[in-house]
């Protein structure tokens, strides 16, 4: 589009152009300009800025402001040769600025350069636009397999879970059972001491009411249910609470996440981990939870890592029943513990199994690499073990082992990761 008042110059500069195959636009006052825009958008615009009633520099305000057209090159064409001129074009938004009189290889050369410049920049935005959809798309992907290992890590542990819910519901089905009986006889008793009551009142108590009172308190045995009875609420609420946290630390290990950082305190990821895991480690090895009170809480996703450390922990048991072979009274040691070191929070991870063979030791994150058995792997636990602790919270897993002593691995995230994010 050539928008100029003055007919001589549109007539030369539509004829520079038109001989190089460009099609013309032609506004003879920037009103014009402006109204041309709205039925037709140009690739460019060469522009003068002395006309009247609405100048240059205000009709190209006004394109940069619209979102539809501010990213149409304008070049301004003028007999203002002052610095300010210049200098306010560019302030405003042109895109090149020249001064009259001019040479039409200058104008051309201009103009091309400023139409490649738009066609690349076009490129590069739907470039950026694919990259974007490739990346959400992989981001997608990459939550979708996280979730599907994790949905797998809990149909591991399913059997497990359900044994460990069990044991407890056991005894809590077996107290229930013992104090309906005990109430049972205590309602007995309190029927009979209520008949007692009454004939007392109306000094009528007869003999065989005082007998048949001694048997039910015989039947009942008060000094036994006096015994035994908190007992048995003890271990019924014991019972519910350990359903509880089985049954919170599997929730919590299954939920997917809101996918934002949020300020937690690592301790009890820690312990819904080994509570969770508790059936893969507890016929191999006693674990020890020397958790730091005062760790400062931590800026993580705490689904992640929860699945970090059950991955680690059910690694150090299977370790430790290879170093136990077939003595299956023989029992290891898993110890998790925590600390600060500066401005890092520290885990570890230590088992008394077998080690990481030297060969091996390269390959420990490396995906799809796994020395289990088939079906007992798939070589991606410890691949996004790291991902997680490396990628998604700036921090650094590591691993140090001694063949047929056992491995240690070691989480270190950064205290200020909150900071660091935002």
């Amino acid at each position: 589009m050539v928008v100029d008042d003055t007919p001589q110059n549109i007539q030369l500069l539509g004829q520079i152009l038109s001989e190089q195959g460009y099609r013309i636009l032609v506004a003879t006052s920037g009103k014009q300009a402006l109204f041309s825009l709205q039925k037709k958008r140009p690739d460019l615009i060469l522009m003068d800025i002395m006309m009247p009633e609405m100048d240059g520099f205000e009709v190209c305000q006004r394109i940069k402001a619209n979102a539809d057209w501010a990213d149409i090159p304008v070049i301004f064409i003028s007999a203002k040769v002052e610095v300010e001129d210049k200098v306010k074009g560019f302030d405003i938004g042109a895109a090149d600025y020249i001064t009259k009189p001019f040479e039409s290889v200058e104008v051309l050369a201009r103009a091309q350069t400023h139409l490649k410049l738009k066609t690349t920049l076009a490129e590069l935005q739907k470039r950026n636009q694919q990259l974007e959809a490739e990346i959400a798309q992989r981001q997608l992907a990459e939550r979708q397999l996280v979730q599907a290992q994790k949905m797998e890590a809990i149909g591991k542990l399913a059997a497990g879970v359900a044994h460990e819910i069990n044991t407890p519901m056991q005894f809590i089905g077996d107290c229930t059972h013992f104090m309906s009986d005990a109430f049972s006889g205590i309602e007995q008793v309190l029927e009979k001491y209520h008949l007692l009551l009454e004939a007392a009142e109306n000094q009528t108590v007869s003999p065989q009411l005082i007998v048949d009172l001694k048997e039910v308190l015989e039947e009942a045995d008060l000094d036994y249910l006096r015994k035994y009875l908190p007992e048995a609420f003890n271990d019924t609420a014991e019972g519910i609470k350990r359903v509880r946290e089985i049954v919170t630390a599997m929730r919590d290990f299954a939920h997917p996440g809101t996918g934002q950082k949020e300020r937690t305190d690592l301790n009890q990821i820690i312990e819904k981990a080994a509570a969770l895991s508790r059936n893969e480690w507890k016929y191999v090895a006693d674990i020890d939870l020397k958790l730091d009170p005062a760790l400062p809480v931590v800026y993580c996703l705490p689904g992640e890592l929860s699945r970090v450390i059950v991955n680690l922990v059910v690694n150090a048991a299977h370790a430790i029943a290879a170093a136990n072979g077939d003595d299956l009274q023989a029992k290891g040691q898993i110890t998790i513990s925590t600390g600060q070191d500066g401005e890092w929070i520290e885990v570890r991870v230590q088992d008394t199994g077998t080690g990481i063979p030297e060969a091996v030791q390269p390959n420990v994150f490396v995906p799809f690499f796994t020395t289990k058995e088939v079906d007992k792997g798939t070589g991606q636990g410890l691949a996004m073990a790291q991902h997680t602790v490396v990628v998604q919270h700036a921090g650094d897993l590591s691993f140090e082992t001694e063949p047929d002593q056992g491995t240690t691995f070691i989480i270190r995230l950064p205290l200020n990761l909150e900071a660091a994010s935002e």
